[in-house]
C-alpha cells in the first residue's frame, strides 16, 4: 500500500477518530490511551499509535509518519493530517 493509499484510509475514518476523541473526553481519568490506538488500528487495518495530548493518532508506514491530531478551540474541534 502506498503512502497516499494510507492517507485516504486515515481521512476516510476521521468520524470514527472524533468519536474516539469525544469518548476519550468522557473517560480519560478511567481509560488507557493505549486502548484508543489499538480501536483506531482496528479500524483501519494498521497500526496506530494514540496520544493523549494533543489528542492525536500517528502511523508508521514506509519510512513515512502520518498524523492526525485533534485541533481545540472553545467552540469546536477540527482535524489536522500531516505526513513526513
Amino acid at each position: 500500500m502506498e503512502t497516499n493509499q494510507v492517507i485516504d484510509k486515515i481521512q476516510q475514518e476521521i468520524g470514527y477518530a472524533h468519536y474516539l476523541f469525544e469518548r476519550w473526553e468522557d473517560e480519560k481519568e478511567y481509560e488507557d490511551i493505549a486502548d484508543y490506538g489499538k480501536a483506531f488500528s482496528k479500524k483501519i487495518g494498521m497500526t496506530a499509535k494514540a496520544k493523549s495530548r494533543p489528542f492525536s493518532f500517528t502511523v508508521k508506514h514506509q519510512g513515512d509518519t502520518i498524523t492526525l491530531k485533534a485541533k481545540l478551540t472553545k467552540t469546536a474541534v477540527s482535524w489536522e493530517l500531516s505526513s513526513t
